[in-house]
């Protein structure tokens, strides 16, 4: 199988007859912000101060390829490649990491032609995180007394949706919040990295389903 890159719905190979030949994937540095201590030793870490956690910049991400095909079909590859991809936003999904998307604005920074071989360069800055391409999905009924739902997320804290069929109740972290019927977005409900606990009341068979997208590093 042609291994290829998918930049939002178009495949490299299959509508460009590009062949991959080399991946970069960056990695996000910390924003690391360090106070200096005047007259005392050493500084300050304030990295976390303003979210309890890390924040990172934006990763960078470039693509080499081949493309070999005659000189008229290379202008002709050229021009859709510069009007569907140059300076736009679009989901990246890499040949050896299909089950997750990088969000990057993307560059075509060189397209060398030389007779029937044309080098061709793909660039992007991404977001840090890396995305699953499918969401993460909890449906349960409740029942009498409590219900509890335990959810794995991965590094990236988010907000989920919790959509359910009536009024009732969440606990999380040891706080208490009103679910009304229909889809929910507490901003105090934030999943972490790894099990994130919650614990439902309400009328028993109401219908709850929690949504989420996982990102990683």
């Amino acid at each position: 199988m042609v291994r290829q890159v998918k930049f939002g719905d178009k495949y490299s190979n299959h509508d460009w007859e590009l062949i991959l030949t080399n991946k970069e994937i960056g990695t996000p540095k910390v924003k690391e912000n360090f106070i200096s201590v005047p007259s005392g030793d050493g500084s300050i870490d304030v990295s976390e101060a303003l979210r309890g956690e890390p924040s990172y910049d934006d990763r960078e991400v470039s693509f080499s390829f081949d493309l070999l095909v005659p000189p008229d079909k290379q202008v002709r590859v050229r021009q859709e490649l510069m009007g569907y991809l140059h300076g736009q936003k679009l989901k990246v999904i890499e040949p050896d990491d299909p089950f997750y998307y990088y969000v990057a604005r993307l560059n075509v920074t060189d397209f060398k032609m030389s007779g029937w071989v044309v080098k061709v360069t793909i660039e992007g800055t991404a977001e840090p995180y890396k995305y699953k391409n499918e969401l993460s999905v909890y449906d349960t009924k409740l029942g009498a007394g409590s219900t509890f739902i335990v959810c794995t997320n991965d590094r990236k804290r988010v907000i989920p949706t919790i959509t359910v069929s009536g009024d009732c109740l969440v606990t999380f972290e040891g706080r208490q919040y009103v679910l009304l019927e229909g889809a929910n977005r507490l901003t105090n409900v934030i999943f972490s990295m790894g099990d994130n606990h919650l614990e439902f009341r309400g009328a028993p068979n109401t219908d709850i389903k929690i949504e989420y997208r996982e990102g990683a590093f």
